[in-house]
């Protein structure tokens, strides 16, 4: 063991979304001691790099990169191999066709796929610095799946009634911009007189486009799916504005949305919600980020319970160099968020409960029989202008629930504002390269 021993009240294993909000929660709560209040103890464990203190340098990584993939703007540098860094990371430009089933290639243990999972996961605020911003709800159906569709799993022990005062906090956290009215379908329902923090993003034009054509399809063109057994015909869906993570006018001290459909891999004004924001509030309030640093293995006591973890700092490109361990009381609270890295802490320290390292196996992997994402592309006729807004602004949202889901899983269609650029090389583009690909065929 090294000599090295940090107390806490509390350690939080990666800074994502979860970690630096109970992160910052913890961090403002008061405790009593024989002495007095005083606040708690908080540490952050985070294998990446510390947040810079603004978005310039990303945004230089980002102007500069050649391939506009998420992981563009964010260190490390994007890496030939998961094994050239400290501490890996895998990028999309990594997983190619020769290697994406070669772990010490491609970072990830893909098995029983066709097709790679091309993770975009950085190390810094726990990977999800660069997401879409969508902030959609689960409908009430999504909790009791078993009780209302006979469908051969459990239903949830909570209720989306039990959620919904926490939904809301969540929303106010994040700022969510979105429209009540706009969401009362599928059985969502809201607390009386509440509002979203800030009114929806406005729809774009091919948002308009897209709902002015679908009111006007006919039951022929849409026969093929009446299997969806919907309350109301297909050629009645709405497009929808969606809830979204970012400002639609000013808040906490943030710019209102212009648009510039960069939202993966960055926001170039910040106005859309990243948990760096909810990190940087954590550590103004006390808690320590240890940047970094990894968890190696989770330390229990005789009784099988959670009582440490061991650490690793990592210095530039040598790996793990100084050997940091992090002790907690036996009377101490031990708060933490799992994600993939977790997961593999679990298989590390074999005591652990067997069902738990089970369920962290599944939930990092690519499963052949998950949940995948669809992204259809094709020529509309008509006045679809790209480029106006956020990447999504509307959404299809109706198919989330219905008769059918007892046959066939539920969906949303998202409706994309980027016309073309996704496609380009196969890794994201800009209205330069696609126009010249429109006038070059």
């Amino acid at each position: 063991m090294a000599d090295t021993c940090i107390e806490c009240d509390v350690v939080i294993v990666g800074s994502g979304f979860a970690g630096s909000l109970i992160a910052k929660e913890l961090s403002q709560k008061p405790i009593d001691t024989p002495n007095g209040k005083r606040r708690l103890n908080v540490v952050i464990l985070e294998a990446g790099p510390g947040v810079q203190p603004n978005i310039n340098g990303y945004m230089r990584s980002f102007y500069k990169a050649s391939a506009k993939v998420p992981e563009s703007p964010y260190p490390p540098a994007l890496a030939s191999a998961p094994s050239a860094l400290a501490a890996g990371r895998p990028t999309s430009l990594m997983t190619s066709a020769s290697n994406w089933n070669k772990p010490e290639l491609a970072y990830l243990d893909q098995e029983g796929s066709t097709l790679p999972f091309k993770s975009t996961y950085e190390r810094l605020a726990g990977g999800t610095s660069h997401w879409m911003g969508l902030t959609p709800r689960l409908v009430p159906n999504d909790f009791r799946m078993n009780e209302q569709y006979k469908l051969p799993f459990p239903n949830w022990p909570i209720s989306y009634e039990t959620l919904m005062p926490w939904y809301e906090k969540a929303e106010a956290e994040l700022g969510v911009s979105g429209d009540v009215a706009d969401h009362s379908f599928a059985g969502l329902t809201f607390s009386p007189g509440y509002a979203f923090p800030m009114p929806r993003i406005p729809p774009s034009l091919f948002d308009q486009h897209v709902n002015e054509t679908l009111s006007n399809l006919t039951d022929d063109e849409t026969k093929s799916l009446e299997f969806l057994g919907t309350a109301a015909p297909v050629t009645s869906l709405t497009v929808r504005s969606q809830p979204a993570a970012r400002n639609s006018q000013p808040y906490k001290n943030r710019r209102a949305c212009a648009g510039n459909t960069s939202c993966i891999p960055i926001c170039p004004i910040q106005a859309k919600y990243d948990p760096t924001i909810t990190l940087n509030e954590a550590t103004n309030s006390g808690a320590k980020l240890m940047d970094r640093t990894v968890a190696s293995e989770i330390l229990v006591d005789a009784n099988n319970r959670v009582s440490g973890n061991q650490l690793h700092h990592v210095q530039g490109r040598g790996g793990s160099e100084d050997g940091k361990w992090l002790h907690q009381g036996q009377d101490i609270h031990h708060c933490r968020e799992w994600h993939r890295d977790a997961a593999a802490l679990a298989h590390v320290k074999k005591s652990a409960e067997p069902q738990r390292r089970r369920q962290f196996e599944r939930h990092g992997r690519m499963q052949p029989d998950g949940p995948p994402p669809i992204s259809l592309l094709g020529a509309a006729a008509g006045a679809g202008i790209p480029y106006r807004g956020p990447l999504v602004t509307s959404a299809i949202g109706d198919l989330c629930d219905g008769p059918f889901r007892a046959q066939r899983a539920a969906f949303r269609i998202s409706l994309g504002n980027e016309a073309w650029s996704a496609t380009v090389g196969g890794s994201g583009g800009d209205p330069h390269v696609t126009t010249l690909d429109l006038s070059t065929g």
